[in-house]
Order: structure tokens, then C-alpha cells, then sequence
């Protein structure tokens, strides 16, 4: 009988597998184990004295062998999987986009603050011995700090080995001792900072004042939400936060402020001020404008009542790398006229009172926009509530360049009593002579503002347009229309550019007829005036009808509903000058939306 010793596997079989995971090696070992189990002693030998011992030594090989056969499997089957051929790199940035938390806190308009979750990193951890690997050679999933109440306090002495010198995400919603404590300990590694008290009150027992300027000046970006700091009545809208200035940071949000900050921000490109408490003070406002010369996104909002403007004309505060400015507070026309602002800016105010849109070429802002051709226009209703108490808001203009992403977006205003004879002369005027809107070539006008836009006297300012899109309401009437854009022999014609019309939500049989009258005298005048499309939203008993104006022009779109502003036929054709792609004013992230 053979002694159970030399049947057994040895040891350095199971480290041979554990350290050479390739299927041979792996399929040798297996067929060792299948024979030694074949050649096991006789159950007589088992129970004697002298073989009982070896024939545990036996089983306990095996036992060792076997496990380390089946990891080796596992690293195998985990390397076929299609994740696993992707190089360290590429699974890194996977890893992080799922162990990032973004907090958002408001309207999805908010700029979110990015956090890693140390918590949710360590899972990956638990996955294989690759994402193992993985993620322990990635320094930024362990580079989120959190400092708050129970249930999101984050232990960074565990995780701060593996972040190396990684710059920290810091979050602070309460525990002031630890806060204090890791400012204490890597002021300079804390790069992007989101502070809060909201519930927790922790400001009672520590000034965030005396936190931020310890951090101030290695900060990149930084978020507050301090809506119980500072106690008390409102300061008088002037505080210092970073020590005097935050020479490195490049990204500030404040949240609920209650303050508008003393310091310089020499770098600063991002700038948002999310509802203003107290009064605003748009000057004060200005002048941080003027301390941050290299902002390239600003947006500021506010509820409240604005503090009493002065009298004087302010300094101009000149923004050279701005891209986009949204003010949507009260006397928002005040503020952006004493910004010079670039000729390829995204530009939105809300709460424009009907005064102010007839001084519209006032606006030092207009004659910049106009160097970069703005050739989409768009008169909408409205979407959004005014500041001012008796107040309504009216409608939107949005005017822009599709080719550079530029543009003016007006939300207008007027008090209850403004009739429609007084916001068309507004419009008039803003149109009238102003180079903003000589290079229109796209006018669309949408339901109740066509009632206003649509006549001799806003159509004269726009010279060049070529495509004209209406979608009315169910209250506006149009039976006008075709007196106003239809060839009169003798008569102006008005835009005589006029190539593409669309009409939508086209029910009455008088609407029907405006726009037949427009096609059709289009198409016996003159050359050159005969429309090569047209696109029709009616009612059924106007189908047959529509059908027939097919012989007046080229292209023809009858149905009974337009879902999209152009059609999505006119859109693929290369000629057309608008494929409804606007700039994205409500979120002022993404690069564009389609409407």
C-alpha cells in the first residue's frame, strides 16, 4: 500500500496555481488532484493508527489545492469579461463616474457639487481582485471628505492614505470639531469645498469665516449654502469670506446668500449668486463683477425686491471672456447695462419692464450682440412669474446666432393694466433702427404675442427675413394676416425675402383663407416673391383645401398637427437657415436643446 505522504500535493502545487492563473497550469494541477484522489488509501487504512494522521494531511492538501484552483478559475473567468479588457485607465474613469455623488440642491438650473463616496469606492473593492486593484491604484475615489451629521460623516483618516496627494473634495454639513480638524491638518490638499448649515446649526459653535480663510487660498471651487449665517439682521451686503481673496479659485456658488463677498477672485470664470436674501444691492453686485475679470459664466437670481438704484451712472465693468450671463432678478436691465459684455455672449435677463424693452438700443449690450449676426428670432409666451407684485409677465424674445451660440433672451414685463396697442409700440421701438435685428432671417411667433409682432410696423424692421413660423393660440385671430404679408400691386411688399412659411393650430376657415391669399398673390406677383415651402397645422375639414396650394409652391407639409418648429423635413435640408436647435436658457449647461 502506498503511504499517503507521497500521495498527497504539495503545498507549492497551490502556490504554483496562485501565482501562474493560466489555464495549463491550472488544468495540470486538476488532473494532479483527480489521480492523487483516485490513488486515496483503503477505508481499513484510513482507520489505523498510523494512517488516520497522514490521511488527514492528505485531505487538507487537497482541500488547499482546490481553493486555490478555484480562484485561479475565477481570475480567469473575471479577465474574459468584455469590463476587464478594458485598459486600468478607462476603468478608472467608469469606477469614478459611479462612486461620484453630485448634490444638487434647487431648480436643475443649480450647478451640482461632485463628491466621491468613499463608501461606494469600497464596494468595488469586494467585485474581483482586478477592480480590486483598480481601485486602490486610483487615488481620486478616495478623495471625498465628508464632515456632517450621522449617517454621512466620513472617517478621512481611513481613506486619506489612499488618496495620496490627491486634491480633497470636502463636504461640511455639521461636525464642526472634525471640520476644524481637517483644515488644521491639509489646508492645501483641500481643493473643492461644499459648506452647509441647514439643519444642523453648526455655525453656532464655529465662523465659517474663520474655516474658509484657512482654505481660501488653495481653493479651486467652492459652494456655500449658509442660509443661518450670518444671524441676525442682513449684513449691509459686504463680508469678507477668503481673507480679502481667493487668488486660485475658479468656480464660487452661493446658495440662499445673504451676503455679497468683499474679495478679489483673480481667476474666477464661474459665478452664481442662487436667490439673493434680504434686498439685493445691485451695485454691490457690480463691483464684484468688477474684482472677478476673468468670469466666463455669471447667473444671478433673486426673488426679492432690489435695494433703491442710484442715481449716478456706475462705472462699466468690462467682461472680455464672458460667455454666458443670466440676471434674473429685478432691474436686471439696470445691471447689464453697465456690463460690456463680448460679442459671442449668451445673454438672458428676466423681469425687462415694456419701458425698457422700447429703450432696448440703449442697451450698450445690443450693439455688441449685433457684430456676431443674430439671425434666429423668436417671440414666445411667457414662462416665468414676475418680481414686482401687480405685475404679469407678458412674453420672451429670444434672439440668437445658431452657428456661435450666442444671443439676447428678454423676458418681458408689464403691469396688468398694459394693454396690447402699448407692448406692440414697445416691441416697435426695441425693433425700429436697432442693428440687434438687422440680420434676422428667422422669425417664429407663438400664440398670443403674434397678435403683436405679426403687423406692418414690427415685419418693416425685419427686412431679411426668410423663414416665418406662427403658431397660434385658439384666441388669436389671423383673418389679418394675408392683408398684411400678401402681394398688393402698387404696395411694399412685406418681407420680400419671404421663402418658407409655417403655420400651426390653423382651425377657422378665415384663417384658412389669410394664409391661401398670402401663397397665392406670393405666387402671381413679381418673381422672386413665390414661396418655395410651405407647412400647415389645420383641422381636418381644411385638409382637402390645404392640399390644393400645393401648384403655388415647391414643398408642401399638410397635417393635422406641427410637433416640431421647423418640420423635421425642412431640418435635414441643408438650405434651410434653422434646424430648432435654441440656446439653452433655463439650464445654461448643456450646449443646446432642441425646442
Amino acid at each position: 500500500m502506498r503511504d499517503p505522504g507521497s500521495a498527497a500535493i504539495s503545498p507549492r502545487n497551490s502556490e504554483s496555481v496562485a501565482s501562474n492563473p493560466d489555464a495549463r497550469t491550472i488544468l495540470d494541477t486538476m488532473r494532479d488532484v483527480l489521480d492523487q484522489v483516485h490513488r486515496l488509501p483503503t477505508p481499513n487504512y484510513q482507520r489505523s493508527e498510523r494512517g488516520s494522521s497522514g490521511y488527514i494531511d492528505v485531505l487538507r492538501n487537497l482541500t488547499e489545492t482546490t481553493f486555490a484552483v478555484n480562484a485561479a478559475v475565477g481570475v480567469l473567468l473575471n479577465s474574459a469579461t468584455q469590463i476587464n479588457s478594458l485598459p486600468p485607465e478607462v476603468l478608472s474613469c467608469i469606477f469614478s463616474a459611479y462612486a461620484t455623488d453630485e448634490p444638487r440642491y434647487g431648480p436643475a438650473s443649480f450647478r451640482t457639487f461632485q463628491i466621491p463616496v468613499a463608501r461606494d469606492a469600497a464596494r468595488l473593492t469586494q467585485v474581483c481582485k482586478h477592480w480590486r486593484d483598480v481601485a486602490l491604484s486610483t487615488p481620486s475615489l478616495w478623495a471625498g471628505v465628508v464632515c456632517g451629521v450621522q449617517g454621512e460623516h466620513t472617517p478621512y483618516k481611513r481613506y486619506i492614505r489612499l488618496s495620496r496627494s490627491s486634491a480633497l473634495r470636502v463636504k461640511v454639513c455639521g461636525d464642526a470639531e472634525s471640520t476644524a480638524e481637517l483644515f488644521r491638518d491639509q489646508p492645501s490638499r483641500i481643493r473643492h469645498l461644499l459648506m452647509m448649515d441647514v439643519h444642523d446649526n453648526w455655525t453656532r459653535r464655529r465662523d465659517p469665516q474663520d474655516l474658509l480663510a484657512v482654505v481660501g487660498p488653495d481653493l479651486l471651487s467652492c459652494t456655500l449654502d449658509l442660509r443661518l449665517w450670518p444671524r441676525g439682521p442682513s449684513p449691509d451686503h459686504s463680508i469678507s469670506l477668503f481673507s480679502g481673496e481667493a487668488k486660485d479659485m475658479r468656480e464660487l456658488v452661493i446658495h440662499q446668500a445673504k451676503i455679497v463677498p468683499l474679495d478679489s477672485f483673480p481667476r474666477l470664470t464661474h459665478l452664481m449668486l442662487y436667490d439673493i436674501q434680504g434686498t439685493p444691492s445691485l451695485p454691490h453686485i457690480l463691483q464684484l463683477l468688477h474684482r472677478c475679470p476673468k468670469l466666463e459664466e455669471v447667473c444671478i437670481r433673486s426673488s426679492r425686491q432690489v435695494a433703491s438704484l442710484p442715481t449716478q451712472r456706475q462705472q462699466t465693468v468690462t467682461l472680455q471672456h464672458l460667455r454666458r450671463i443670466s440676471i434674473l432678478t429685478q432691474s436686471s436691465f439696470w445691471l447689464v447695462s453697465h456690463i460690456d459684455v463680448p460679442a459671442t455672449c449668451l445673454v438672458r435677463l428676466d423681469n425687462v419692464t415694456h419701458h425698457e424693452l422700447s429703450i432696448l438700443t440703449q442697451l450698450p449690450a445690443c450693439h455688441r450682440l449685433a457684430a456676431d449676426r443674430l439671425t434666429r428670432l423668436g417671440v414666445f409666451s411667457r414662462s416665468a412669474s414676475p418680481i414686482i407684485q401687480g405685475w404679469t409677465t407678458e412674453f420672451n424674445v429670444e434672439l440668437s446666432n445658431p452657428e456661435s451660440n450666442s444671443g439676447l433672451f428678454l423676458n418681458i414685463a408689464a403691469p396688468h393694466s398694459t394693454s396690447r396697442a402699448e407692448l406692440s409700440e414697445a416691441l416697435t421701438a426695441a425693433f425700429t433702427g436697432n442693428p440687434l435685428f438687422s440680420n434676422v432671417a428667422v422669425l417664429w411667433a407663438v400664440r398670443q404675442p403674434t397678435s403683436f409682432v405679426l403687423v406692418p410696423s414690427v415685419l418693416r424692421a425685419l427686412p431679411a427675413v426668410t423663414m416665418l413660423g406662427m403658431f397660434f393660440h385658439d384666441r388669436t385671430r389671423i383673418a389679418d394676416l394675408g392683408a398684411v404679408l400678401a402681394a398688393k400691386a402698387g404696395d411694399p411688399i412685406m418681407c420680400p425675402r419671404l421663402s418658407a412659411l409655417c403655420v400651426q393650430n390653423c382651425a377657422a376657415k378665415d384663417d384658412f383663407e389669410s394664409v391661401r391669399r398670402i401663397v397665392e398673390s406670393r405666387a402671381q406677383a413679381q418673381s422672386g416673391l413665390r414661396l418655395r415651402r410651405l407647412a400647415i397645422g389645420c383641422a381636418d375639414s381644411l385638409h382637402a383645401r390645404a392640399l390644393d396650394l400645393q401648384e403655388h409652391v415647391d414643398d408642401l407639409i399638410v397635417r393635422p398637427r406641427l410637433d416640431m418648429l421647423p418640420p423635421k423635413e425642412w431640418r435635414d435640408d441643408p438650405e434651410i437657415p434653422d434646424k430648432g436647435i435654441w440656446p439653452d436658457w433655463d439650464y445654461f449647461q448643456n450646449p443646446d436643446h432642441s425646442r
